[in-house]
């Protein structure tokens, strides 16, 4: 097991400083960057995709296939709602589009079942109705439309649109973590609700509450090397979301591109600021959570 360094920022200072100091990705997007976007753009992006790890980690896992005509008026819909923020103006669309798929709708959605839901390569989180759980058709392309341009799963230039209906687990953003894997070796470890004091908010003091983060960044450790790093053999460097579960044991979420100049977010670190130590080749694993 390697070393495990804790880092704790105020939540002060994370919201005055914000894509300044965490949570950075595309670096090459701002105007005055120095960057460039990389040509493999894509191509990371599309191995992160769901479509490439599901098997593996999940026995149980229905898809609902979207026909091109109806991607190509969802996007649409998304582009014209980041613009208005308004609902009403793709309603008719969506009334049609639910009469279009009710078979697929009663044979999912009659019993009421929960599901976590991902489109092509994204969770819903950032939809109007979260990140679930998800019961019926209309919620699941109502948080699609209204994804940002983040973390759509309908972007201007998609072709394809595959909606994974997984079922619900009780994953708690206390217990959720961005996880960071470089050359096949997790290198830092941030809670992913970066804007919450979680634990610390029920008065559980610094030393236990740091005792166990690193019982749970062990519990990563240990998942990764026995079951996840076995699995993920067609890509070698990568952030993924990983949860531990009520019973202690680790939930597998997705993954995601990892570096300056991709898609995914970096939690409690920068992707420049603390790229010597997502990349670091040492016996360390960097963990940072946020205090009062």
């Amino acid at each position: 097991m390697k070393e495990i360094l804790i880092e704790s920022f105020s939540l002060v200072e994370i919201n005055e400083k914000k894509r300044e100091r965490f949570n950075s990705n595309n670096h090459w997007v701002d105007d005055d960057s120095e960057y460039v976007k990389p040509t493999d753009y894509e191509e990371i992006c599309e191995k992160c995709d769901t479509s490439y790890w599901i098997d593996k980690f999940k026995s149980t896992y229905s898809v609902i296939n979207i026909d091109l005509s109806d991607v190509n008026w969802l996007k649409s819909a998304a582009t014209a709602y980041r613009i208005t923020e308004r609902m009403d103006s793709f309603k008719e669309d969506l009334k049609d589009f639910l009469e279009k798929y009710e078979p697929l709708t009663k044979r999912f959605f009659d019993r009421q079942e929960k599901y976590f839901v991902k489109a092509n390569h994204f969770s819903l989180k950032t939809g109007v109705h979260g990140v679930g759980p998800y019961s019926d058709l209309k919620k699941i392309m109502e948080s699609i439309i209204t994804s940002d341009d983040k973390h759509t799963p309908v972007p201007p230039t998609a072709t394809k649109l595959k909606i994974y209906l997984m079922p619900w687990e009780n994953v708690s953003l206390k217990r959720e973590f961005r996880v960071f894997v470089y050359d096949n070796q997790i290198t830092g470890v941030s809670q992913q609700d970066i804007y919450s004091t979680h634990l610390l908010q029920e008065g559980v003091s610094q030393e236990v509450l740091e005792e166990q983060y690193k019982k749970w960044v062990h519990v990563i450790y240990q998942y990764f090397h026995n079951t996840i790093k076995k699995k993920i053999t067609h890509i070698s460097t990568f952030s993924m979301d990983i949860a531990i579960l009520d019973n202690g044991k680790p939930y597998f979420i997705e993954i995601n591109p990892f570096g300056k100049l991709y898609s995914a977010g970096s939690a409690l670190f920068h992707w420049v600021i603390d790229e010597h130590l997502l990349l670091n080749q040492n016996d360390v694993i960097y963990f940072r959570y946020t205090k009062n």
